[in-house]
């Protein structure tokens, strides 16, 4: 099929979406297509979504005023829309289709009468990735106007309100600016559903009153008061500090501070008639009042330890709304795997991915097989992700979870050789990055283990730094705290050695010797071949501050202090009592060698060039 299209030739379409899911998607290498997204939602998705709105407010004694929604780009392209019929319902609205068929175009949205809904109408926070901006920009007007017209559900009941205000005459201009939009797409239906039955409302009246005070015109305060949807500002994707914060340990003493990163990365609304406007007090009055957050998982390739982006977003939501309410929400997964979706709670669907991948003894034999880009997936994807949900939602990583961790990698529970196979060649690396995650959580005090553990954990760490030189993780380069923590399980004999090739990675003097030069040779690298760790001839180490803030005047960032650093770049002095991040950088070397080409390499091409010119001119008539 390449050679096909190298060729010009007719590549006919193939179905995406899962394999397992959807078996026409195999084989690959089609004209890959999706659906269409003037369906969203597709009628089916959409019956699929409020049935598992009916089953998620199951879960609540009361019905809850608000929730909270992580709406992505690959979710939606496989579930046809049905996390978005999901928010829908929950507002009590149905789409309306192009000439009432239920296979048409989606024309907009419609409120359900309360007579039939029976409950309250629930309000909805939603939070969206930069896939998704890009990707369903139609599907973000049509649940902008789905909240619109929620509000307009209670308009007369409103207007009732407001007429016994001080200030109506501001709040009518902030209602009447709220609904032009749906006026002009010919959705506007009044009604006249009490306040207490209708969340979205309640809520838009409270806020706008709030925005008011605030000294913020009339009809900015009504449409910033209907923002219900949040993402990344433009040119971004996610939200990179919360992303990378739980990795970066040293940078941050509370873990509640990654919910300020959070939100500055996420405090951007998307509505019709704008687009990306930072609104962090709108995002923070909805934060504080959600109860429960919703994230769509469809797809049989990757698990939810497989993606550091799945804590990014439900865990980062979740730690959001515990620091502006004082609660953690309840996270929840909307398994759309099998051919029943249904609701699952987040520990519930972590523990399934731990039994079936990571404590699986097949799993691990074929990880195996996969040589360093197996160990690699372990550490970094697995161990890493653990730790992210772990810092992001304590319940949801238990310490059964990582003393299995410990039992079948540094024990060998299975009898497999893993620990053997994780201690040789490159692999050491990755049980460098998996011994130095373990300590990170027992040093921050999220897993509580014995000694005997401990001294395992740290010895294992201490002797492959020793053998084969640190990682570059935080766990053997960056986090000063927690290895000076830690040399207090390791074994008197490796502490010097351990502690030499950490000194000549970080220079820290916690680590230096009496007997260690004030001069440093980079020459002696603490691996040989400078791959993994250490300095290689004509390289010089960076430093980086612990907490230094974001470019772009963002305000400083925990977990981003080397984001905005560049190779050659010099970083400042790391604040008192914080470690430092060290950075390997090229640094004087030849233009020639700086392509990344020996110069006969370069030769060669230029006379390859010569030769194609000579043949040209002479083949001419």
């Amino acid at each position: 099929m390449l050679l096909r299209a190298l060729s010009g030739g007719y590549i006919p379409p193939v179905r995406g979406n899962d394999p397992v899911r959807t078996p026409d998607a195999l084989p690959t290498g089609g004209n890959l297509y999706g659906l269409d997204p003037q369906k969203i939602p597709y009628w089916d998705a959409y019956l699929n979504g409020k049935k598992m709105a009916e089953e998620a407010l199951k879960s609540y004694n009361t019905t809850p005023s608000q929730l909270g929604v992580v709406l992505w780009a690959t979710e939606t392209q496989r579930d046809s829309g049905a996390t978005i019929g999901f928010i829908l319902y929950l507002m009590g609205l149905e789409p309306i289709y192009q000439q009432g068929y239920q296979s048409g175009n989606v024309l907009g949205v419609k409120a359900i009468p309360l007579s039939e809904l029976g409950r309250p109408r629930v309000d909805v926070l939603v939070t969206i990735s930069g896939i998704f901006r890009e990707t369903f920009p139609q599907c973000t007007v049509l649940l902008d106007r789905a909240f619109r017209i929620a509000v307009a559900a209670s308009y007369n009941t409103l207007l009732a309100e407001i007429n016994k205000e001080t200030i109506a005459e501001q709040l009518k201009a902030a209602l009447n600016a709220t609904m032009m939009t749906i006026q002009k797409a010919g959705l506007f239906v009044p009604g006249s559903d009490p306040l207490e039955m209708n969340y979205i409302a309640k809520h838009w009246l409270e806020d706008t009153k709030k925005l008011l005070q605030a000294g913020v015109p009339a009809e900015d305060a009504g449409k910033m008061a209907i923002s219900r949807i949040f993402g990344p500002a433009i040119g971004e994707w996610g939200a990179k500090g919360v992303r990378e914060g739980p990795q970066l340990a040293w940078t941050w003493n509370d873990r509640l501070e990654l919910a300020d990163t959070y939100i500055h990365d996420m405090q951007y609304a998307y509505r019709e008639d704008e687009q990306a406007t930072p609104l962090g007090e709108v995002f923070t009055m909805r934060l504080s009042d959600v109860e429960g957050v919703y994230h769509s998982r469809s797809t049989n390739v990757r698990g939810i330890l497989d993606l550091d982006h799945n804590y990014e977003f439900l865990g980062g939501f979740g730690i959001a709304v515990e620091k502006m309410s004082g609660k953690a929400p309840q996270l929840f997964i909307l398994n759309q795997i099998g051919a029943e979706p249904h609701v699952e709670t987040l520990s519930k669907f972590i523990n399934r991915d731990l039994q079936t991948k990571l404590y699986n003894p097949q799993w691990i034999i074929e990880m195996m097989k996969e040589g360093y880009a197996g160990a690699s997936y372990l550490s970094g994807q697995f161990i890493d992700n653990m730790v992210g949900w772990e810092v992001l939602r304590p319940d949801s990583i238990t310490d059964e979870m990582w003393n299995n961790v410990v039992d079948i990698y540094l024990k060998d529970k299975y009898n497999l050789g893993v620990t053997e196979w994780l201690s040789i060649g490159n692999n050491a690396y990755a049980m460098i990055g998996i011994t130095g995650k373990l300590l990170t959580m027992a040093h921050k005090g999220f897993w509580h283990t014995d000694d005997g553990t401990l001294r395992l954990v740290a010895n294992t760490w201490a002797k492959l730094i020793a053998e084969h030189g640190v990682s570059c993780c935080d766990c053997s380069c960056g986090n000063i705290a927690m290895m000076q923590w830690a040399m207090q399980y390791v074994n008197p004999d490796l502490l010097a050695r351990v502690k030499a090739q950490i000194y000549a990675a970080t220079r820290s003097a916690a680590f230096a010797s009496q007997e260690t030069p004030d001069t440093w040779n980079p020459d002696t690298s603490s691996n040989p071949g400078g791959q993994h760790g250490g300095v290689s001839p004509g390289e010089t180490w960076n430093t980086h501050p612990s907490g230094s803030s974001q470019t772009g005047g963002s305000p400083a960032t925990p977990g981003a202090a080397s984001q905005s650093a560049t190779p050659g770049e010099t970083g400042e002095t790391a604040p008192s009592g914080q470690g430092r991040a060290y950075e390997v950088s090229e640094m004087g070397r030849s233009s020639a060698s700086a392509t990344g080409l020996p110069l006969y390499a370069v030769f060669g091409v230029i006379a390859l060039v010569a030769l194609l010119g000579a043949g040209y001119f002479l083949k001419k008539p």
